[in-house]
C-alpha cells in the first residue's frame, strides 16, 4: 500500500525507482550508495525479517554498508516508555494496554525501545555519531521536533491527541505530567517517539536543534520554524511550506520595520530579521518569556504580583495602538468578520494582534520575538489586550487562579465588547485555516473512543452489572424450562439413550 501511494505521488517523475519486497531479498542486489536511508516505522520489525540473533544490530550494519561517506540513516520509531502509554494509549503495534511498558511478554516479531536501549543497539552496530530528536505528539503526526540542545519548556506540551486509530483511556493529565518531567529533566526518556539520525563519519556544519510545523493552516499561511546552531551561535529560520506561503513569510521583514516605528516610544523592540532566499532569518533571543515569569509567580503563590506584572504589560500595549478612531474597513471584515461596536474604539495604523505572553522575552529591552500576525488596517487596540488575557489564562488550568473578569474590567473591556472580540477571534481562526481542518479537530470523528479512567471504570461496572443480569435472566429461564413437561420428557429420553 505504501509503495502504491509513493508511486502515485511521484508518477510525474522519471528519477524515482520503487522496489517492493523484503529487505533481505532486495538488499542482495543493491549496488548503489545513498546519502540517506530511512527506516520510518520499519526498524521495530527487524526481528521478523532479518532472522539473526541480533536482528536490530544487524539491520543497521547492513544498511550502513549502502551509505555514501557522511551518509545518514534516519530512524523514526515509538519510544517503548513513551508517556502516552503510561497515560492510557494502547501499544501502537499490538493494540493492547501496557504491552511495551511490560517488555512485550506476549509479543514476538516487533519491538520498540527506550532511548538507552536504542543507543546500545546503535553502539553495537558500529562507529556512528548519533543525534536524537523528539517529535511531539509523536513521529506520525509531528507538530514540533525537539532535541537535546533544545528541549521543551513547561507549558509547551499541551496536546494529548495520539492513537487516532484505537481507543484509549485518560489515566492522568498528560500536559501536567509532562511539565513535571520537564522540570525534572526527564523529557527525553518519556518522549512518545524518537527521530534518530545515525551518521557514518562526516562533519555536521550547521545543526538543526528544533523544528515546529505550523501546517494546520491554509497553504498560504503554512510555514516551518527551525532553530539552527553552529559554533554555539543560534538563529531562527522561518520557511514557507510551499510556494503559496512565500509572500506571507517575506512580509515579516516589512512588519518588523513598521512595528519598530510603532514601538518607538514603548519599552519594546522587535526581533531583527532578514530575508534569505525564500526564508526569513531572525535572531535567536534567549531569556525568560513573560509567560514563564508569570507562571513562576503563580507557582510561588504570588498571585497579586503576577496580576500586577500582567496588567503593566497590557497597559503598555494599550499605549502603543492609539492615534486614530477605529472604523470598519473591507480588509478588516475579510479577516475578522462583521463586527459592530457601540462605543468609540481606538486603533493604530499597524497592529500586531499576537502580542501574547509567550512572544515577549524579558531581556533589556524586552523583545517581541514573533510578529507574524500583523495587519496594516484599523483593528481595535483592546482586541490585542483581549487576546493576551484570553490565551494566557485559558491555555493552562494553573492560571485560572487569576480572575479574567477583573483583568478585562481593568483594561476597559466590558462584556458586550468581549462578546464581539470572541466573534472576531472565531473569524480570525477561520481566516487562517480557510477551510482546512486541523487533525486535532478530527480526533473525535476518527478515533474509536477516548474516555477518562472514571468513565472507563463506570463503563466496566455497568457492563459487569448487565452481564450478571443477563446470566440471572438466563438461569431463571432455564429453571422455568426445567418445570415444563417438555423438559421432563427430554430428561426421560436422555436416560433411555444412556441405558442403550
Amino acid at each position: 500500500m505504501r509503495s502504491t501511494i509513493n508511486a502515485y505521488r511521484n508518477r510525474n517523475y522519471d528519477n524515482v525507482k520503487i522496489m517492493v519486497g523484503n529487505f533481505q531479498d532486495i538488499e542482495k542486489n543493491l549496488e548503489e550508495k545513498f546519502d540517506y536511508i530511512t527506516l520510518i516505522g520499519v526498524f521495530e520489525y527487524s526481528e521478523g525479517y532479518i532472522g539473526t540473533k541480533e536482528p536490530y544490530v544487524e539491520i543497521l550494519r547492513r544498511t550502513s554498508c549502502h551509505l555514501k561517506p557522511g551518509g545518514k540513516i534516519i530512524i523514526a520509531i515509538e519510544n517503548r516508555l513513551g508517556l502516552k502509554y503510561w497515560a492510557g494509549c494502547t501499544e501502537d503495534h499490538t493494540g493492547t494496554y501496557f504491552e511495551g511498558l511490560e517488555g512485550y511478554p506476549k509479543t514476538e516479531g516487533v519491538k520498540t525501545f527506550s532511548k538507552k536501549e536504542l543507543l546500545d543497539i546503535i553502539h553495537q552496530a558500529g562507529e556512528f555519531s548519533t543525534t536524537f530528536y523528539y517529535p511531539y505528539p509523536d513521529y506520525k503526526f509531528p507538530m514540533t521536533i525537539y532535541s537535546d540542545e533544545y528541549l521543551p519548556k513547561k507549558g509547551e506540551l499541551s496536546h494529548a491527541f495520539a492513537n487516532y486509530d484505537r481507543e484509549r483511556v485518560y489515566l492522568f493529565d498528560e500536559p501536567r505530567v509532562y511539565d513535571s518531567l520537564i522540570e525534572s529533566g526527564l523529557f527525553p526518556e518519556f518522549s512518545n517517539s524518537f527521530l534518530v539520525i545515525v551518521q557514518a563519519g562526516g562533519q555536521i556544519m550547521e545543526k538543526l536543534i528544533y523544528s515546529k510545523y505550523s501546517n494546520e493552516r491554509s497553504r498560504r499561511f503554512s510555514l516551518r520554524t527551525d532553530i539552527l546552531e553552529q559554533d554555539g551561535i543560534r538563529r531562527v529560520r522561518k520557511t514557507p511550506v510551499g510556494k503559496d506561503g512565500e509572500e506571507h513569510v517575506a512580509s515579516l521583514v516589512k512588519w518588523r520595520e513598521e512595528l519598530e516605528k510603532a514601538f518607538k516610544d514603548s519599552p519594546f523592540v522587535c526581533n531583527k530579521c532578514i530575508l534569505e532566499e525564500k526564508s526569513v532569518i531572525l535572531e535567536y533571543v534567549s531569556g525568560e518569556t513573560l509567560e514563564e515569569r508569570l507562571d513562576s509567580l503563580l507557582k510561588r503563590g504570588e498571585k497579586e504580583e503576577a496580576e500586577k506584572l500582567l496588567t503593566g504589560y497590557l497597559t503598555e500595549i494599550d499605549k502603543i495602538y492609539k492615534g486614530r478612531v477605529f472604523e470598519t474597513t473591507e480588509e478588516f471584515t475579510k479577516v475578522f468578520g462583521e463586527t459592530v461596536f457601540f462605543q468609540k474604539m481606538e486603533c493604530a495604523d499597524v497592529t500586531d494582534i499576537d502580542m501574547v505572553c509567550q512572544n515577549l522575552v524579558l531581556t533589556n529591552p524586552p523583545v517581541v520575538i514573533d510578529y507574524e500576525w500583523t495587519f496594516d488596517f484599523p483593528i481595535p487596540a483592546k482586541f490585542v489586550l483581549y487576546r493576551v488575557i484570553h490565551y494566557y489564562i485559558h491555555t493552562n488550568p494553573m492560571r485560572e487562579v487569576l480572575d479574567e473578569d477583573v483583568l478585562y474590567r481593568k483594561m476597559g473591556i466590558i462584556p458586550s465588547m468581549r462578546r464581539q472580540f470572541e466573534k472576531m477571534e472565531v473569524c480570525f481562526q477561520k481566516y487562517i485555516t480557510e477551510g482546512h481542518i486541523p487533525m486535532r479537530e478530527m480526533y473525535a470523528d476518527i478515533t474509536p473512543g477516548a474516555m477518562w479512567r472514571q468513565e472507563k471504570y463506570e463503563q466496566l461496572q455497568r457492563e459487569n452489572r448487565e452481564l450478571k443480569e443477563e446470566i440471572k435472566r438466563k438461569n431463571h429461564l432455564i429453571q422455568e424450562m426445567k418445570n415444563t413437561k417438555i423438559w421432563k420428557l427430554y430428561r426421560k429420553y436422555r436416560k433411555m439413550v444412556e441405558r442403550k
